[in-house]
């Protein structure tokens, strides 16, 4: 008996451990910060429709975007975009031929790319409200015509956002319920309600959300598991469309034809001032 008490004992001590392990490192575990790649930069810096955006935050850390609007004269309605916790938000400019009417706007999370700072939620969801409330002051964008975009770990930024300001739509690729939901699959032995320090509970700001959605899930989607994205997409209260991806993994959705039609069609609606609401 005392032999297995040890037993037991050292067991515990070694996933106490483990538990701490976790709690401290869990940052580097969910952050990825990415480098804006040469090429990318040397396109951004030559596009004449590009312009840099620095944004100075309330604690003094700068974050830096780009706003990429159309040709033609405006008031342009404004695409605010959200990136994963492993990319360089200036990949969707790469798209932004695909919406030739919209004006796209990122910044990168604090770390990423050349932004400054740490990330963490509560200065990602300041940061996005600062870009949100900045944009809304130029004459050129049609405010009243925004659509959030967040992909991956950005749906929970882009939720926020919705929750505290107007959005004609918002578009949510690959999300999530709360990161706390999607950890309890990656580690089933650890009690990640307690340990998470990052949440982005979009599934308790749902019910309240009544602007139009569009749901992107990946049929293959190898990070976050359907059942997430669906408890988020059942919990929503306004109009909603669900696009399933069938051909798309978690990492490659953007470049997949039915995402790409979908979203199109969806910012059609938006652009035609309908409510984006599902046709």
């Amino acid at each position: 008996m005392v032999r297995l008490a040890r037993i037991a004992a050292v067991l515990g001590l070694c996933m106490l451990g483990s538990w701490m392990l976790l709690f401290c490192f869990q940052d580097r575990l969910l952050f990825h910060p990415q480098a804006i790649p040469a090429d990318r930069r040397a396109k951004l810096r030559a596009d004449a429709d590009v312009r840099a955006l620095a944004l100075r935050t309330d604690d003094g850390t700068t974050v830096r975007g780009w706003l990429r609007h159309p040709a033609t004269p405006g008031p342009w309605p404004l695409l605010l975009y959200f990136g994963g916790n492993a990319e360089d938000a200036s990949l969707i400019l790469d798209y932004a031929d695909d919406w030739p009417r919209w004006a796209v706007a990122v910044v990168n999370y604090r770390s990423y790319g050349d932004s400054e700072g740490k990330p963490a939620e509560a200065n990602m969801k300041a940061d996005a409200l600062r870009l949100y409330d900045t944009l809304a002051q130029d004459p050129r964008i049609d405010h009243s015509r925004t659509v959030l975009v967040g992909r991956s770990l950005g749906s929970g930024v882009a939720v926020a956002v919705a929750s505290a300001r107007p959005a004609e739509g918002v578009v949510l690729v690959t999300p999530y319920d709360s990161l706390p939901a999607v950890g309890r699959d990656v580690f089933p032995w650890v009690p990640v309600d307690w340990l998470m320090r990052n949440r982005f509970p979009s599934i308790q700001l749902a019910p309240a959300l009544h602007v139009p959605a569009l749901f992107a899930v990946a049929g293959h989607d190898q990070v976050i598991a359907t059942p997430h994205s669906r408890r988020l997409y059942d919990a929503w209260a306004g109009p909603k469309d669900w696009v399933w991806v069938d051909d798309a993994t978690h990492g490659d959705i953007l470049d997949k034809q039915t995402y790409q039609l979908g979203l199109r069609d969806f910012l059609a609606r938006c652009a035609a001032a309908s409510r984006c609401r599902p046709t």
